[in-house]
């Protein structure tokens, strides 16, 4: 009987866990205006080009509304 008991356990606390990461992911995606997608590490670092960053953000702009998201994480 124990030994049911235990993975019926850890199943719930597993989908406890993954019902409140979901919220929070929601949630926060959701607050965020939008934009386009960037990396977990380096934002949209490399969807920039290097001269003329304005037509990339004009682009942007015709794609996502006026109010678009951007990360762009400095490199040293």
């Amino acid at each position: 009987m124990d030994s049911i008991l235990i993975p019926i356990a850890l199943a719930f606390v597993a989908g406890y866990y993954v019902s409140l990461w979901r919220q929070n992911y929601v949630t926060r995606k959701s607050l965020l205006p939008p934009g386009p997608p960037g990396s977990l590490i380096w934002g949209n670092y490399y969807d920039m080009p290097s001269s003329q960053q304005w037509l990339k953000y004009t682009q942007w702009a015709k794609e996502y509304g006026a109010c678009v998201r951007h990360w762009h994480m400095p490199l040293f």
